[in-house]
């Protein structure tokens, strides 16, 4: 492997000329640019002096170049807080493509532990998964049921643990089973902003492990109109999928369209044996339209997306005939989910405050067929939200923010086959942080109430057709506090914070009383499990030279409350029986990132290192905790004719054994995988791009892969090819 490695890098070292390196926001400083350019008007003209003493320019999109000839394209926002010289600040880089990010929430802190990561089809075409794509970040793992289920693990925990937005807004997708993926992908994605650690005093209960906003194109004003299309072809699942997108740019609005169609049959693993039934297809459409008026700024935004995903278990050949080897039809048991999201985001400027008015309507339609063609569960969940966000200046030194988010949600079961009963959900959270920012150094102080309520209606036939759920009512109170700070100067920025998150027990947690098909366990719940509380503290130190960077982060996150599913003796009908319970948990580690700039001639090479441990009280660990890993990646760019360009890439990812893992789980061998690719570009408008994941067709259990415990192992090799045309 080693010898594959240094042949690759010798190869493409060779030929590659030494005035090109990745570049971030924090390689450009006030006295290194020589260029800033207006792409409002296409103008070449260097607007930098002018830019110095007059920051109201209407232009939102600039290219920045500085002294080595690196240029990176910004906006307005992001263009002045260059000049002020706090990007130190914001630390928002990492190795896989993260970038600034000028659409950064006001409610995300500056001694939060965050990351910004921007999403092209140029930086992750051999994948649409978003939560895939976010185990590019070092930190966030990935769980997974099949290929096309999936869900992010930021630092140990995920699920209802972790908080996931659409344009700052609430996104539920039923998160409260393993099995149930984000059913998320990158279409018409700008960025996606991870916080790692508890965002509860802004958002109430469930940001507890951390939060995933996904922000769409359109959310802000959008740069210039363009169209493109792109196709992905899979050997492993020959899959296909195809993406259109259109930005249209006016005046002073936008209009954009996103679609995109993914279908792929049975993954084979390393060993080239195919895993019956992994097959997954989904449909997506994205639309928003926005504009600006004086101090106004409006945006409407729609998405819709329809997903398959066919179910895995043991002995799956013994219940159905086994169909064509890239067939991809649905006639065997799987899950059919329907989203749909619309919102409103509205922002007000004015001289010393904003005001931002952001609404939500959302349904969700989820639909199992466990043979028979026939649904036996079908449930329709609603829920609107609205999130107020005030924002005053007292002075130079001083800011508060006061924040106000409400959510309402309601379940109805359709279906015979029923595991959560009729219920109607309301939580409301109102939060005040204080800011105060002096020459080097930020301070926030914060401080919020919630409110959450839970009334389940009367449930026939809940987990199996004998059984009633007579009607529960529960109200809980809790708070949340935060404090921390962001030390900058030269080269050097330290963050730290302590914060506490909240989850509220969700309701299959307090009402389960039945098998659950999707694990396979018949699962006992308790309507009085407490609030889960946190206590989380994290450290950040990063170093930022020209050359090179050196990025670590310590946290410690104490889990009161902890629930989870512990065995019991016996069995029902041949089926383990599990039940809810709750134990303080203790989740403590690390991440550690060394990235080096042009060391070799246009070279950028990243290695990084995460450390993740998960125990109990009294020693035992936790169930679902990602191994240790370390990443290597080493990329080379070149430039033909100032109209040609070719990248390449090389990652290898080596993840250690898992020997901390739960009594209900078994023990994990360490791999190695070995991913390539290489991008042909002319004019930024023709693009072919090949990739290949775990190129040499490794055999492997990953420790976060539910597949493990009915004996499937891994994906095996895949090779991916791309092609994109944007005019």
């Amino acid at each position: 492997m080693m010898k594959f490695i240094l042949i690759y890098f010798f190869l493409t070292y060779l030929c590659l000329p030494n005035d090109l390196r990745q570049v971030h926001l924090n390689d450009f400083t006030k006295n290194q640019l020589i260029n800033v350019y207006s792409l409002c008007d296409l103008s070449k003209e260097n607007i930098l002096k002018s830019l110095d003493s007059n920051k109201n320019t209407e232009c939102d999109s600039f290219m920045i170049i500085n002294k080595y000839n690196d240029s990176l394209l910004i906006n307005k926002i992001e263009l002045i807080s260059l000049f002020q010289n706090i990007e130190l600040a914001n630390k928002e880089y990492e190795s896989a493509e993260v970038m600034v990010s000028s659409e950064r929430s006001n409610l995300i802190l500056s001694s939060l532990n965050n990351k910004v990561l921007k999403i092209t089809n140029q930086n992750y075409s051999n994948t649409s998964d978003i939560s895939k794509i976010l185990t590019n970040i070092n930190g966030v793992a990935m769980i997974s049921t099949s290929p096309g289920s999936t869900k992010p693990v930021i630092r140990g925990l995920y699920g209802n643990r972790i908080l996931t937005l659409f344009n700052g807004l609430k996104f539920d997708n039923q998160q409260w089973q393993d099995e149930h993926g984000m059913n998320l992908n990158k279409l018409g994605v700008d960025y996606v902003n991870i916080i790692k650690g508890p965002a509860s005093i802004i958002y109430g209960s469930e940001a507890l492990g951390g939060i995933i906003d996904i922000v769409d194109i359109g959310k802000n004003k959008i740069p210039k109109s363009e169209k493109s299309v792109c196709m992905n072809l899979h050997s492993n699942t020959g899959g296909a999928e195809l993406e259109y997108n259109s930005s249209n740019l006016y005046k002073n609005s936008w209009f954009n369209i996103f679609t995109s169609l993914i279908s792929h049959s049975d993954y084979n693993d390393g060993n080239g044996n195919r895993v019956l039934n992994s097959r997954f297809s989904n449909f997506n459409f994205k639309t928003n339209y926005g504009f600006i008026k004086n101090n106004w700024k409006s945006v409407y935004l729609f998405n819709s997306n329809y997903s398959l995903n066919g179910f895995i278990f043991n002995d799956y050949e013994s219940f159905t005939s086994i169909d064509n080897r890239w067939s991809k039809l649905m006639n065997g048991p799987h899950h059919i989910v329907n989203l749909n999201n619309f919102s409103n985001l509205n922002s007000i400027h004015l001289d010393k405050s904003s005001l931002d008015i952001n609404y939500s309507l959302k349904t969700n339609y989820r639909a199992e067929n466990e043979g028979g063609n026939e649904l036996s569960l079908k449930m329709l969940q609603l829920s609107s939200q609205i999130h107020l966000i005030y924002n005053y200046k007292l002075d130079d030194i001083y800011s508060f923010l006061i924040s106000s988010n409400s959510n309402l949600l309601k379940n109805t079961n359709y279906g015979k086959r029923k595991i959560i009963p009729n219920a109607m959900a309301f939580e409301s959270n109102i939060a005040g942080v204080l800011k105060a920012n002096f020459n080097f150094i930020v301070a926030e102080l914060g401080i919020s109430q919630g409110y959450s309520q839970i009334n389940s209606l009367y449930t026939n036939g809940v987990n199996s057709e004998e059984k009633d759920l007579d009607p529960f009512f529960q109200r809980r109170y809790f708070n949340n506090i935060m404090f921390g700070f962001n030390y900058f100067k030269d080269n050097f920025n330290c963050n730290y914070n302590i914060s506490s998150g909240i989850r509220v027990p969700n309701l299959v947690e307090l009402s389960s009383n039945g098998l659950h098909e999707g694990v396979y366990v018949y699962e006992i719940g308790d309507p009085n499990l407490e609030n889960e509380k946190s206590i989380n503290n994290n450290l950040d130190l990063n170093f930022n030279f020209d050359n090179f960077s050196l990025n670590g982060s310590l946290f410690f996150n104490k889990i009161k409350n902890f629930i989870y599913l512990k065995s019991k003796d016996g069995d029902w009908f041949g089926f383990p029986i599990q039940e809810f319970i709750q134990k303080t948990a203790n989740l403590y580690g690390g991440e550690l990132q060394l990235e080096c700039k042009n060391i070799l001639k246009n070279t950028n090479i990243v290695l990084a290192y995460s450390n993740i441990s998960g125990v109990f009280k009294g020693n035992s660990y936790l169930p679902f905790i990602p191994a240790n890993s370390l990443k290597f990646e080493v990329k080379f760019t070149k430039i033909f004719n100032d109209n040609f360009l070719i990248k390449t890439y090389l990652k290898d990812n080596y993840v250690f054994e898992q020997t901390k893992f739960s009594s209900y789980e078994s023990y994990t061998s360490s791999y190695n995988l070995i991913n390539i690719g290489i991008d042909f570009n002319w004019d930024n408008k023709y693009q072919i791009q090949l990739n290949s994941t775990n190129l040499l067709d490794v055999q492997y259990f990953d420790n976060l892969s539910r597949l493990k415990y009915f004996g499937y192992y891994n994906q095996g090799r895949v090779v991916t090819l791309t092609f994109l045309y944007n005019y």
